[in-house]
């Protein structure tokens, strides 16, 4: 174990969990069974296609969209954060951000309530704005998911990719016999490709789409696209704005190679499929996220070798090939 990892989190009570859809959601979730939260913990979150599936079994306090920055959003949604504050004695009140883990934790301390913020495990190299400004918040303890900056205020307790191997990839002419991506694609085998670009609202992804048609122009392959407000007339394949938990499942399990945005929530579950899979990150200079953090995550996954990272100019048919030609072998499963 890591010499600077402590436990700080509680461990096997009834929590009160706090995220934003996404990313967010997706690590409280994964937190949630590192921890072995309680059965009858509770969610707070927006509905999504996400969030329905993924809390299907308990009953979640869900709350309007609060996107990035909304700052009148998230003031109409004060008056349903401190009713599920309040509502029961709650453990500890857990949030992993965005914009609703401030009220809420705040809501939590006022009330005499344990509250705890894990940073996003996409900030590599410091907090958010939401870190910082909890981190000025008396009672409100603040962790770390990367040991590298933890110090005597941001402590350093779970980590969610530590839930995941780092699987030996087979190269090119390697693969065994019956294994998902074999190496050498016969002139006439079809590529079964899953394109998704998360559900972030208003960030457009054209430079992603656009890549990849030019990289599949003319190729023996079938999409699937899940393109969420990047909405395209003419595209080829199947093409949807959103789908079902249950649905996007289903297209990863089917897909030969999926191509993403580097999301955390995707990021997350594609690399506990073992699909082999190419991530592409969002950048800030084409108004496609409020920052790069997205660049960050694709290069930790590349690095753990869990993925093939590409900028989404560099996209080609033959770096689709290569990364299909991975195999991801057994990740195993969350601890």
């Amino acid at each position: 174990m890591d010499e600077a990892r402590r436990h700080i989190l509680p461990r096997g009570q009834r929590n009160l969990f706090v995220a934003s859809t996404g990313g967010h959601l997706t690590q409280a979730h994964l937190i949630a069974s590192l921890i072995s939260a309680r059965g009858d913990s509770h969610w707070v979150t927006f509905s999504n296609a996400q969030s329905r599936s993924l809390l299907a079994h308990t009953e979640p306090t869900f709350l309007p969209y609060v996107g990035p920055r909304g700052g009148w959003a998230l003031l109409r949604s004060l008056p349903q954060i401190f009713a599920a504050v309040t509502h029961t004695r709650w453990d500890a009140v857990i949030s992993t951000g965005a914009a609703i883990a401030v009220p809420a934790l705040v809501f939590a301390v006022l009330t005499g309530r344990r509250a705890y913020y894990v940073e996003s495990i996409s900030r590599f190299d410091g907090p958010s704005l939401s870190g910082r400004i909890l981190r000025r918040v008396p009672g409100v303890q603040v962790l770390t998911q990367h040991s590298r900056w933890s110090d005597e205020s941001w402590l350093y307790d779970v980590c969610v990719l530590d839930a995941y191997g780092s699987p030996a990839r087979v190269g090119a002419g390697d693969a065994p016999s019956g294994a998902r991506g074999g190496a050498v694609r016969d002139a006439e085998d079809v590529l079964e490709v899953f394109v998704t670009l998360g559900t972030i609202r208003p960030y457009r992804f054209d430079a992603l789409v656009d890549s990849v048609l030019s990289a599949t122009a003319g190729r023996p392959c079938r999409i699937t696209w899940q393109l969420g407000c990047t909405t395209r007339e003419g595209l080829p394949g199947d093409v949807r704005a959103e789908m079902s938990g249950a649905d996007f499942d289903a297209a990863i399990a089917s897909a030969d190679l999926v191509i993403s945005h580097a999301g955390v929530a995707t990021a997350l579950k594609l690399a506990e499929s073992g699909t082999p899979f190419v991530l592409v990150p969002r950048r800030a200079q084409r108004a496609e996220h409020v920052d790069d953090h997205q660049q960050q995550i694709a290069d930790d996954l590349a690095r753990r070798r869990l993925c093939t990272a590409v900028e989404a100019p560099d996209l080609t048919w033959e770096l689709l090939l290569d990364a299909h030609a991975l195999n991801s072998g057994d990740l195993g499963s969350v601890a």
